[in-house]
């Protein structure tokens, strides 16, 4: 099916609110896994600061919890997709109040972990654009050693960590005016994200690249990565500390994956809490969720990019939303509050019914 519409839908629409009953408020939930390495944002201003990434008070960390926090996993359990997944509809709600949603009709998109929900899209798009957006790629001349931690691809992050050992490239708005070519790859990698991850029913969408408003969605600028033989990228999570996004004023909701080539030997993206492996083929993309629509991390994402056998090229796109803790849990208790108060009032008017009913059986 071809996921590319004849017609561009727009990335901004009209704010639509909504409960979010059964989603974890901030205070039930600990940071205190915050000892895992991170991908600089794909944020980007219009003047790159000359010292300092936009995490420049945040050390970076080179060390891994490689167990979860029991009260997190108790609350959070990991459900693995047993046999043929069998209500839609009752996912579709959990994505939508959770995570993201997702459109389950399209017939190449596939569940392969239930709780965290991980997605397989095959075809995702054309193996002959993915293969000429490396050969454009490699023609920038702009590939260069990949980042962790606290800074953007162009800033103070740490360049010597042995955790990622690629080769990257923001595909900002400079990069795109110099390759027009790359800039419209980019745009359709968007728009097929877009579609499948229903934007249209998330509300406002901010410019793509720039720092969204609270609670407004965004399209983090397009990274692209190169994989040599026997480069990697350990265990890390794309999603922020709460510290981090509170400073940033953003988290990513959602990873985007996809692959540009086949690799036959090695370069597997694997969820160390999960089981789950999956071997890039071109054209494929591979999609979960790094938060919750609360904002607050999901460490069960934790994964790791494995040693390359064989060359391995990815882009790597994060869709983002506007992130105030207090501004968010404000609004949920609003929302709850409202909730409540209905309830109250529905139970008084059965109350109220009850004993009008109960009146008439003693009446003469």
């Amino acid at each position: 099916m071809r996921l590319i519409s004849n017609k561009r839908e727009s990335f901004t629409h009209g704010l639509q609110i909504g409960k979010r009953r059964g989603v974890p408020g901030f205070a039930e939930r600990s940071d205190t896994q915050t000892s895992v390495a991170w991908d600089p944002e794909g944020i980007y201003k219009d003047t790159v600061p000359q010292k300092g990434g936009y995490f420049s008070s945040v050390k970076p960390v080179e060390t891994v919890d490689e167990e979860l926090d029991p009260v997190f996993l108790k609350q959070n359990p990991i459900k693995p997709l047993k046999g043929k997944l069998t209500n839609t509809m009752k996912l579709k709600k959990i994505l939508l109040d959770r995570y993201m949603p997702v459109n389950l009709d399209l017939p190449n998109v596939q569940l392969l972990h239930l709780d965290p929900p991980i997605f397989l899209v095959e075809n995702f798009w054309s193996k002959a654009k993915c293969k000429e957006l490396i050969e454009e790629l490699r023609a920038t001349g702009r590939m260069a050693q990949s980042t962790v931690g606290a800074g953007n691809l162009y800033s103070s992050s740490v360049k010597d960590s042995n955790r990622r050992t690629s080769s990257s490239v923001l595909i900002d708005n400079q990069l795109q005016e110099e390759f027009p070519r790359i800039g419209s790859f980019a745009e359709e990698i968007q728009q097929n994200a877009f579609e499948i991850l229903q934007g249209n029913r998330l509300g406002q969408w901010g410019r793509s690249g720039k720092q969204p408003l609270f609670q407004q969605y965004c399209f983090e600028a397009l990274q692209a990565a190169e994989y040599q033989q026997g480069q990697h990228f350990l265990e890390h999570e794309d999603a922020f500390p709460v510290s981090v996004a509170e400073e940033n004023k953003f988290q990513r909701h959602a990873t985007v994956l996809l692959y540009l080539n086949d690799v036959e030997q090695g370069g597997e993206t694997t969820f160390s809490h999960l089981n789950i492996s999956v071997k890039p083929r071109g054209g494929s993309a591979l999609i979960f969720f790094p938060s919750f629509s609360d904002g607050t991390p999901d460490h069960r994402t934790l994964h790791i990019a494995t040693d390359a056998e064989d060359v391995k090229w990815v882009t790597q796109q994060w869709i983002s939303r506007g992130f105030n803790s207090r501004l968010a849990s404000q609004k949920q208790l609003a929302e709850e509050g409202k909730v409540d108060a209905v309830l109250s009032r529905r139970k008084a008017k059965g109350a109220k019914k009850k004993a009008k009913g109960s009146g008439k059986g003693f009446s003469m």
